[in-house]
């Protein structure tokens, strides 16, 4: 018989709540960094990017925010990935759906999970 000590159903609880908080999140790779890029304009690179390729239009996608993950690194050469929080469910799943598109490219997308 298998019981479950405090500790566990804490660490599991706690897993669920960030799972949840996370659940409005993607994680975008493969897309070029600009030198001295703000955070305004990594929306802006990243919402050019969902128009041009996924086809998704501005007007139909909200995000809360959207910034670059890490630290820069000194060469610069591969670009850092950047993490944005959706203001729906809805258009995280319609960005998700539309990856497909992305076969064949540089580029990728996956879930924020904790």
């Amino acid at each position: 018989m298998f019981y479950l000590v405090k500790d566990d159903f804490e660490n599991e609880r706690a897993i669920k709540l960030e799972s949840h908080r996370r659940r409005n999140n993607l994680i975008f790779y493969g897309i070029p960094e600009e030198a001295n890029e703000t955070t305004a304009k990594t929306e802006s690179i990243l919402y050019s990017f969902l128009e041009d390729n996924l086809k998704l239009k501005e007007d139909r996608i909200s995000m809360e925010r959207a910034h670059r993950l890490g630290k820069r690194n000194a060469s610069g050469e591969k670009p850092r990935p950047i993490i944005a929080k959706f203001s729906f469910y809805k258009n995280k799943e319609l960005a998700l759906s539309n990856a497909r598109t992305l076969a064949g490219t540089v580029f990728g997308i996956s879930q924020d999970f904790p």
